[in-house]
């Protein structure tokens, strides 16, 4: 009986779908990313490095000015050397890439080839998509009309009789 139950315990990692498919990070890449490549070359994505900076000791800083600079240079620093060898391996293969110090991320335009690369890395965590925001169109307005026309009085003004103290 109890040469049964280690190979029983195994049994869900040797048939997980990470190990029957060779996953090496794909579980890692936002599944829009993959669906995006089927159409296009080169995708923009945000690539999040799985070490993240202490910050705990901010909490025992009562001096907002220090709290905000420790604060400051352990996110900076721990970018810094998280992301250097990452961005040292793209630039070898050409691949642009822009850091973000503040949620320890790179973003990325890259081949599908490229990205599934990158997923298989042990510093990265997470791969999603860059979304594109679009903003509300700033409405038309007409100033010709009269509450746009430099006669009028103001509404602050009016609210304080200044236009009666004006016509003494």
């Amino acid at each position: 009986m109890k040469r049964f139950f280690l190979p029983l315990l195994l049994l869900p990692v040797i048939i997980s779908p990470a190990f029957l498919t060779g996953d090496k990070g794909l579980h890692k890449i936002d599944p829009e990313i993959l669906t995006r490549f089927s159409g296009t070359a080169e995708q923009e994505m945000l690539v999040l490095l799985t070490q993240q900076a202490d910050l705990s000791a901010a909490a025992g800083i009562r001096n907002k000015s220090a709290r905000g600079q420790l604060v400051f240079n352990s996110l900076k620093q721990t970018a810094a050397k998280s992301q250097m060898g990452l961005l040292l391996w793209l630039a070898e293969r050409k691949v642009p890439a822009q850091s973000f110090w503040i949620a320890n991320m790179l973003a990325v335009k890259t081949d599908e080839t490229t990205i599934r690369a990158i997923a298989a890395r042990t510093d990265v965590k997470r791969i999603v998509a860059n979304p594109w925001v679009q903003m509300e169109k700033v409405p038309e307005m007409d100033f010709e009309q009269p509450e746009f026309r430099g006669g009028a009085i103001e509404w602050g003004v009016e609210k304080i009789n200044a236009p009666a103290v004006w016509e003494l």
